[in-house]
């Protein structure tokens, strides 16, 4: 009965501690962490591991230790990342004392040159799917910026180079 009071007590006292406003941040911070490695290791484990015994050859214990291996090292950079990225937008809104949109800009830059900056397997897969992935949001971008009425313009005002500007809408 004695421990049940003092249980009550101490979750009493850390409910009432996570809900003090001056440790928000630093609580949020704390938790980007843990959401990052929780994150980084429900991803990448199921991928390493198809990954690992369609393509990868050896025996059975060095796959298993490929899988870890990889699983953690995504969890830890996704972790450090998350840590990083919170930490120095928090930094920066109490510098400036508000929130700007830059900030979150140069926290991700910051964060992620610190993070992902060496050269290792698992950052070169990185790199190659955000040269993917930044060339299809411009791909796309282009793709809104183009309506009807700019191709039929482009289309009046330059018959002979019609040719290389064919895109089709459907």
């Amino acid at each position: 009965m004695a421990s049940s009071d003092l249980f009550k007590t101490l979750l009493y006292t850390v409910n009432n501690l996570l809900q003090q406003q001056k440790y928000k941040t630093a609580l949020a911070v704390v938790k980007g962490f843990r959401n990052g490695a929780v994150y980084g290791a429900k991803i990448r484990a199921p991928h390493a591991l198809v990954m690992t015994f369609l393509f990868r050859s050896g025996s059975l214990r060095e796959k298993f230790r490929a899988i870890a291996q990889a699983t953690y090292t995504h969890s830890r950079n996704l972790a450090c990342f998350v840590f990083t990225y919170k930490g120095l937008q928090a930094l920066q809104q109490r510098l400036q004392g508000k929130t700007l949109q830059s900030h979150s800009f140069l926290a991700a830059c910051v964060g992620g040159w610190l993070v992902f900056g060496e050269n290792n397997n698992i950052n070169s897969q990185k790199y190659e799917a955000a040269q993917l992935f930044s060339t299809l949001i411009i791909i796309k971008g282009v793709g809104l910026m183009l309506t009807p009425e700019t191709l039929q313009q482009a289309y009046f005002h330059n018959r002979k180079n019609i040719d290389i500007f064919c895109i089709s809408y459907t």
